[in-house]
Parts: C-alpha cells; sequence; structure tokens
C-alpha cells in the first residue's frame, strides 16, 4: 500500500478498481458475523448498513478536509449515492474532482477496512 499523496492519477485509479473488485466480492458472499468474531456486529447486518458504516467512517476520518467532505456527501446522502461500490467506482474514473493526493488519502482510509472484512467475516 503506498503512502498518500505519493501515487499518480493512474495508480491511484487502478487502485481503486481493484478495491472496487474486493467490495463486490464482500457484498456477493455477505458479511457472516457469527464467525466468533468481537468486532460488534450485529447479526442482522445487511450490505446496505455496512455501507453506511463505512461511509461514516470515512466522513470522520477526513473531517476537516473540506472537497473530500463535498466529495463524500453525494454518496452518504440516505445511500442514494451507492455507497461504497459507487464511491470506489468513481475514484477508479477521472473527472471525480479530487487530486490524487486525496484519492489515495481515501483509498488509504478503505484499504484496513475492506481488509479486515475480509479477514474476519469471508
Amino acid at each position: 500500500m503506498s503512502r498518500p499523496g505519493k501515487a499518480s492519477l493512474p495508480q491511484v485509479q487502478a487502485r481503486a478498481l481493484l478495491m472496487c473488485g474486493r467490495w463486490m466480492r464482500i457484498g456477493r458472499r455477505g458479511v457472516s458475523v457469527m464467525a466468533g468474531c468481537m468486532c460488534g456486529f450485529d447479526t442482522a447486518i445487511e450490505a446496505g448498513e455496512l455501507d453506511a458504516m463505512v461511509l461514516d467512517y470515512l466522513c470522520e476520518r477526513h473531517a476537516g478536509q473540506a472537497a473530500t467532505q463535498r466529495f463524500l456527501a453525494g454518496f452518504v446522502q440516505s445511500q442514494q449515492g451507492g455507497g461504497v461500490l459507487a464511491l470506489l467506482k468513481a475514484l477508479a474514473q477521472e473527472g471525480h474532482g479530487l487530486d490524487a493526493r486525496a484519492t489515495d488519502a481515501l483509498l488509504a482510509a478503505l484499504e484496513p477496512t475492506i481488509s479486515s472484512i475480509e479477514e474476519q467475516h469471508l
């Protein structure tokens, strides 16, 4: 994983695309919450709830960064923005409005979250 601010836009876009595939696998398989994990997930968690939790985390993590907050707002508003999958798809394309450093910082925040879900719940 690269440090935020060190990757070029094409590198960041490729990373977002790979993470998009990982998030799609999580969505297809579902999150097994009765596997002895101590993360505190409720047994009735649904994909939309997981999206909301991850997006809330990103908003908190990037509080004070106006451009990133504006970008995230489109995905958080009552899940109308399509959730984490739509966020990753947008980051994988040009013209989303964030520079490579801000995009890389979002991906750096998402990477351990996705990895943790894959390792503990799939």
